[in-house]
This record gives C-alpha cells, sequence and structure tokens, in this order.
C-alpha cells in the first residue's frame, strides 16, 4: 500500500523528476480505495449531510449515494 496520497507542491515538481512523477500518477490513476462499504455523516446547517460508499477495490467508486441535509 502506497502512502503518497498528497500532491507535491509546485516549487518541488518544477525541481524533482520523482515528484512530477508522483503529481502524473495521482492525478491520471486516482487512489484506490478497499473494498467494503461506509458511511460518514456530518452536522450541516440544514440537518446531517452523509455520504454512502461502496468500493470493489478499483480506482472508481461501485456505488456512491449522497444524503443532502434537509428538514424532513
Amino acid at each position: 500500500l502506497d502512502g503518497k496520497v498528497v500532491p507535491p507542491k509546485r516549487q518541488a515538481m518544477k525541481r524533482s523528476m520523482e515528484a512530477l512523477i508522483h503529481h502524473f500518477k495521482l492525478y491520471t490513476e486516482g487512489y484506490r480505495v478497499p473494498a467494503g462499504e461506509v458511511y460518514a455523516a456530518v452536522e450541516a446547517p440544514k440537518g446531517e449531510f452523509g455520504v454512502y460508499l461502496v468500493s470493489d477495490g478499483s480506482n472508481k467508486p461501485y456505488r456512491c449515494k449522497l444524503r443532502a441535509p434537509g428538514f424532513a
């Protein structure tokens, strides 16, 4: 598992070939998310904002459902 998930700074990309390659791979391939499902919620001004994410282990989600905040 590669722990590099933060893009390098612009100045580092101008000086280092490794930083440039890291930036290119990060934005073309994306992140590998472990297989499974998760629900995360945060408190918003108009209610609860939730995200339900199901992953099959690839770099694209199998299912992503957003629950918009709103009074019921």
